[in-house]
């Protein structure tokens, strides 16, 4: 068995908010910023098994919106490592909280890229 210390990066994001219109990051004057870097700073560690032997740094891409109250949704893995990893970004990333972006002065909502990177030990690396 595989665990995982997962470690969330945030470049430039599960409300049921509607939305008109989606912007890309590109179209915005102010990207969205995260607020929740608590989420950042845990260490959490997930139990997946399926990866198989290989050790090291992954990389899971998330493409999500952001709505104009700081909510991510319409979360998608665009890039991932497995299925049991794959949901746990998810599901940290629909928990997590952001300043909206801002179009002409008015908050809009925003499709963004998030990379989590996950550094994935062997069983007899974490002893």
């Amino acid at each position: 068995m595989l665990t995982a210390i997962l470690f969330l990066v945030f470049t430039s994001a599960n409300a049921q908010t509607p939305i008109d219109t989606v912007y890309e990051a590109k179209d915005v004057e102010v990207t969205p910023e995260l607020l929740s870097a608590d989420l950042l700073r845990s260490g959490v560690v997930y139990q997946c098994v399926g990866v198989g032997d290989t050790t090291g740094m992954r990389n899971i891409m998330l493409s999500l919106i952001i709505d104009i109250s700081g909510k991510a949704y319409d979360i998608q893995v665009i890039q991932g490592v497995s299925p049991c990893y794959d949901s746990e970004a998810v599901m940290i990333a629909s928990r997590m909280r952001f300043k909206p972006a801002f179009k002409g002065g008015v908050p809009v909502a925003v499709r963004c890229i998030l990379p989590v990177a996950m550094q994935v030990l062997s069983k007899h690396e974490r002893q």
